[in-house]
């Protein structure tokens, strides 16, 4: 019976090695994170020049920060602010990356 075992041990511990090299060779792709929460600017659509925005923020937010508008909670404000919707912004930034990374097969980006 003892054999038995021992054969049977003998017989599987290959298979297990090989099951083990197999999950070892598969591996996931190794993930780059970076915050691109910094150095954004916008703009109205129509114009030239770019203001620097807060991101994650809303365009009401950068407009408020630079003193463009109002609080929109004080009284009725907000009615006077209903045409920052009805244009067109634009926001920008520029960001570095490595030849390694621009090298890959596949790039994903995720915000």
């Amino acid at each position: 019976m003892k054999n038995e075992i021992i054969v049977v041990l003998l017989a599987v511990m290959p298979l297990m090695k090989f099951t083990n090299f197999r999950t070892t060779m598969i591996t996931q792709p190794e993930i780059i994170r970076k915050s691109l929460n910094d150095d954004w600017k916008f703009r109205k659509a129509t114009k030239e020049t770019w203001l620097p925005a807060t991101v994650p923020g809303t365009v009401h937010t950068d407009l408020l920060a630079l003193d463009s508008i109002g609080d929109p909670y004080y009284r009725l404000n907000e009615k006077d602010m209903q045409w920052i919707d009805k244009r067109d912004w634009e926001y920008q930034s520029e960001f570095m990356v490595s030849p390694d990374l621009v090298a890959r097969k596949q790039i994903s980006l995720k915000f």
